[in-house]
């Protein structure tokens, strides 16, 4: 018997493992259990992120972080780079990281290989980053060139060329060993995936005073990666992408839609009266709005959906 959803999810918190070989799914249905499960597991990142947002202000306070900080700008920010933001976020981010940080959960050479590829960017940028000659040439281009050039260019030909590599190396006795080790280990191999997602997104927390909070700062990475594992062995890799994407939508669409908004000169205006603005001007905040309905709503019938398939396959299993 097929397990519903939530059980299938409450043995892998449990066990790290799946059942259930779903391979030969439609990929019309593996899209579906894929939002499903994105849908079902996200709210529990987000408040994961409240949490995360609370202390961090807390610690902000103590360490006086904002008396350092300066006035902000609060000019426009140049719409192709909230283009390039929205790129970023909900297609290349989500590829990158689930290759680095997923990807290799059993040990296959062309995907363990990405991990010293993308530290080899985190080396090469380290190291131009403290070139006063790279600095100037680089604080000359065009803003959305030098964005593309560190955020995309970049780390894509360090992990295709280590990739090249690693694939070249699974057909011998190494690299088959390795393989086979990494089936045995899926345990340790999802709880360390999962760590390392929260490790690279929790900044310099790991490197303050305040260390030891560092799992509740990334309580939300924590909860996303330990998710997007599941969908990585249950469904797979290109389904733990677009699960990763989903996930980074809910902040980075209705952002982007309020980076259109401030392209307004009105809006920009500060001293612009409210019954100034064109519907054109706010467009943009009722697009957001009505995402974010749209999230909502699509929530609440997968915890709804999820909860009658669990309650169906529990009334049949005590049946039997």
């Amino acid at each position: 018997m097929q397990k519903s959803l939530v059980s299938q999810l409450g043995h892998f918190i449990k066990n790290q493992s799946v059942d259930h070989d779903i391979s030969a799914k439609s990929t019309f249905f593996k899209i579906l259990l894929t939002i499903r499960t994105t849908l079902l597991t996200e709210p529990f990142a987000l408040l994961g992120a409240a949490i995360s947002g609370l202390l961090s202000g807390i610690l902000v306070g103590l360490v006086g972080v904002a008396e350092s900080s300066k006035e902000s700008s609060l000019t426009s920010p140049d719409i192709n780079l909230v283009i390039a933001g929205l790129f970023l976020a909900i297609i290349f981010a989500p590829v990158i990281e689930e290759l680095v940080f997923r990807s290799w959960i059993h040990l296959r050479l062309r995907y363990l290989f990405l991990i010293p590829g993308y530290l080899m960017t985190k080396v090469i940028f380290s190291f131009l980053g403290s070139n006063d000659s790279f600095l100037e040439f680089y604080d000359s281009l065009p803003r959305i060139l030098s964005f593309s050039f560190d955020s995309i260019i970049v780390p894509a030909v360090s992990l295709i060329v280590f990739y090249l590599i690693g694939r070249s190396l699974e057909s011998t006795n190494f690299g088959k060993k390795v393989y086979e080790i990494g089936r045995q280990k899926v345990r340790f191999l999802v709880i360390l995936s999962t760590l390392a997602f929260a490790w690279i997104h929790g900044g310099n927390i790991f490197q303050n005073s305040f260390w030891y909070l560092a799992p509740f700062i990334t309580l939300s990475q924590l909860i996303s990666g330990y998710f997007f594992a599941f969908i990585r062995l249950k469904i797979g890799l290109v389904y733990s992408m677009i699960s990763h994407s989903i996930a980074n939508s809910v902040f980075s669409v209705p952002a982007f839609f309020f980076g259109l908004m401030s392209q307004s000169p009105l809006v920009a205006d500060q001293t612009a009266e409210l019954e100034n603005l064109s519907a054109g001007d706010v467009i943009p905040v009722l697009l957001a709005g009505a995402f974010l309905i749209l999230y909502v709503v699509a929530t609440i019938i997968s915890f709804v959906y999820s909860a009658y398939e669990h309650f169906k396959f529990v009334s049949k299993t005590k049946s039997k």
